[in-house]
């Protein structure tokens, strides 16, 4: 098989997602951290923290550009502001041997699994 490197790219995005962990840190909140992806959009939720992306994607190749949000007034998480540098510099997305869905980019990697 001609895999290497943790998958091939999935043919597409859509979906909705739990995240497991942000730039090396595992969600431990107490709260959920989902992603929304539909064909057009990305959007995050944590709590009041709901950013949004518009995308494009192509055969691995992934590109975001930020919508304005409204601004979440608390302290972000550690692992919150990992994965909102994360989304913001996608550049790839692949799936992993144990099903879950990576965006990686220069900003660091989101582990997704399928809700």
């Amino acid at each position: 098989s001609g895999r290497h490197d943790g998958g091939a790219a999935p043919g597409s995005l859509v979906g909705e997602y739990r995240v497991a962990g942000a730039g090396g840190i595992e969600v431990d909140l107490g709260w959920a951290i989902t992603l929304s992806i539909t064909s057009e959009t990305i959007s995050l939720q944590s709590q009041c923290l709901t950013p949004s992306c518009r995308y494009q994607y192509r055969g691995g190749a992934l590109s975001t550009q930020a919508i304005p949000d409204p601004v979440c007034e608390r302290a972000y998480a550690p692992v919150e502001q990992a994965a909102l540098g994360a989304l913001d510099q996608a550049t790839s997305a692949r799936m992993t041997e144990a099903n879950a869905l990576v965006l990686d980019g220069p900003g660091g990697s989101l582990t997704l699994f399928s809700q």
